[in-house]
């Protein structure tokens, strides 16, 4: 087998020193490092740093202090809301969220901690009520009725 020699070049890839110092791979450190994470994102809050400062503005929509505007989104998304338990039941998720994140002003972390839901759940949900809100389906497609 002949090895060529590639002369370094703006290819070439490079490693820092400990990329590969195993010590740094012990339980203790990774335990370490989860702590020293949590503690940021304790400290950080999930606020996000923008030109009027720190903390992240939503846009609260005028339709949500509306209750027949709140009660058409939800009879959008859920059309048998009055006679299937299921879809009552989504739909009253879905106002729950409505009134404490946009009303309430909660974050969805708050929001999601209260219903005892992850995060992700609940951006997930607001992103469907904010496409039901515009016309769409809660996939984010045209609406089929």
């Amino acid at each position: 087998m002949i090895v060529k020699h590639i002369k370094p070049g703006p290819q070439d890839v490079r490693f820092q020193d400990h990329a590969f110092d195993f010590a740094l791979n012990t339980r203790e450190q990774k335990k370490e490092f989860s702590k020293i994470s949590a503690e940021f994102e304790a400290r950080t809050n999930g606020f996000q740093i923008t030109e009027d400062g720190v903390g992240c503005k939503k846009e609260i929509p005028k339709w949500v202090f509306l209750k027949e505007e709140v009660q058409k989104v939800l009879l959008t998304a859920f059309p048998k809301l009055h006679t299937e338990p299921r879809q009552r039941k989504k739909a009253g998720r879905w106002a729950q969220v409505i009134d404490m994140y946009y009303i309430q002003g909660m974050t969805a972390e708050e929001v999601a901690e209260e219903i005892n839901q992850s995060r992700i759940i609940v951006k997930r949900l607001i992103i469907s009520i904010s496409r039901v809100s515009k016309g769409l389906a809660a996939n984010g497609c045209q609406r089929k009725r």
